[in-house]
This record gives structure tokens, sequence and C-alpha cells, in this order.
């Protein structure tokens, strides 16, 4: 759910600067939409790619600290279960 706003941002933050430099240039308004509508699709696709490895990474980072917090678990009731005796 954090993860849902990332392609939006990548794509809009990528026409502001191609908005921009087409301004700066003074091109035409049509090669300008052009321009435009080829980085928006293009870095929609990317910032989509970029959220899902995101996700994956999240993900994985949490089924770590869960096996972690099992692994925990389970030394901790092994330990209680066999008390140590001094000889």
């Amino acid at each position: 759910m954090r993860t849902r706003y990332i392609p939006s941002i990548i794509m809009l933050l990528a026409g502001t600067i191609t908005c921009a430099f087409c301004l700066i240039k003074s091109y035409s308004v049509t090669l300008t939409l052009e321009i435009l509508l080829g980085v928006l699709v293009i870095f929609y696709v990317i910032g989509l790619i970029a959220r899902n490895l995101i996700n994956r990474i999240i993900t994985t980072d949490l089924e770590q600290a869960e096996d972690m917090d099992v692994a925990t678990e389970g030394e901790e009731t092994a330990a209680e279960e066999e008390p140590v005796t001094e000889k």
C-alpha cells in the first residue's frame, strides 16, 4: 500500500522535466506533446518495475524477520524445556 503511488510520481517528475526542457529549447507544441507522451509511457513502465522490485524486497525482508522470530522462539522454548543439571 505504501508503494502505490511510485509509478505516478516517477512519471509526473519525468513529464515535468520534459516540459521544462521543451519550453527552454522552444520546441513546437505538437513535437512537445509527442515527446511528452513517449516520456510518460516509458517512465510509467519504469515506475511499475520499480514498484514491483520494492514490493518484492519489502516482502522478502518481512518474511526473513518472521523466520528469525520463529527461530528465536524455538530456541527459547528448547532452553526452557531442558533444565541444566550440574554434576
